[in-house]
């Protein structure tokens, strides 16, 4: 997927290895991670996405893909620049909630039931 889009930004695909090694994009399983948690090591000559769970890798891959600048989603560019960074994100709770705040933005009940 997180090569898809860079394939997309720039024509070509990247290398996506779980060896190490200088301009590759690196996917590893670690299961020392939260469920749904991942960890991104981002320095100059590589991406490493460490995540215990499919899950986790995709939202690994989601938070590089928004770190890449909109200037370069705007058009095909020879390389994309992704920012060096080591991050660490895991969900603090089991269970995923949502907030309707029905008082000051109003839906009617037909909505509000196709979200449910």
């Amino acid at each position: 997927m997180l090569a898809q889009a860079i394939f997309e930004l720039t024509g070509s695909r990247p290398s996506v290895s779980q060896q190490k090694g200088a301009g590759t994009i690196r996917l590893e399983s670690q299961d020392t991670i939260k469920a749904e948690g991942y960890m991104l090591n981002v320095t100059p000559t590589t991406l490493t996405i460490s995540a215990s769970s499919p899950a986790g890798a995709l939202n690994g891959i989601q938070s590089i893909r928004t770190a890449i600048s909109p200037e370069s989603w705007a058009k095909k560019n020879a390389t994309v620049s992704i920012p060096a960074m080591m991050v660490y994100d895991a969900p603090r709770f089991s269970s995923r909630t949502l907030m309707l705040d029905v008082g000051r933005n109003f839906r009617p009940k037909a909505e509000i039931l196709k979200i449910i």
